[in-house]
């Protein structure tokens, strides 16, 4: 859970660009929870969306706060997808509360002078930089 925190630490700032936590547990509380950055008088919040039934609450945290409401929803969920303007990362947790994580680096895709060329999303664990989330 520490690693994860770290993570997450990491990974909330203006280069967010939307983090979905969905696949609930149970059904009846929260079924989705959405989490992006908004700037609020000139201070950096993050906003979580929190669909229950047909409705939907938000609340705006700092981001000491944020991650440590992230993580408490991550229990009531198995899977969280992470989007920044330079990756894309997928956390998964399983019934006994371990979680595994996936990355992809995005590429544009382009070489200057106007030729395209395929992009190669990279695909890893977090052991490269050391996420193996494990609580």
């Amino acid at each position: 859970m520490d690693e994860l925190a770290v993570y997450l630490k990491e990974v909330f700032c203006i280069e967010l660009l939307s983090a979905i936590l969905s696949n609930p547990r149970d059904r009846e509380k929260a079924w989705k929870v959405r989490i992006r950055p908004v700037l609020k008088k000139e201070e950096l919040v993050f906003q979580f969306e929190v669909f229950i039934g047909k409705q939907v609450f938000h609340e705006n945290l700092s981001v000491e706060e944020a991650v440590q409401r992230a993580c408490e929803w991550l229990e009531q969920f198995r899977q969280m997808q992470i989007d920044t303007k330079s990756e894309r990362a997928t956390v998964l947790v399983s019934k006994k509360g371990k979680s595994n994580g996936e990355e992809k680096k995005k590429s544009a895709g382009r070489i200057p002078g106007n030729r395209i060329f395929p992009t190669t999303g990279r695909s890893s664990i977090f052991s490269g930089r050391g996420w193996i989330f494990r609580f």
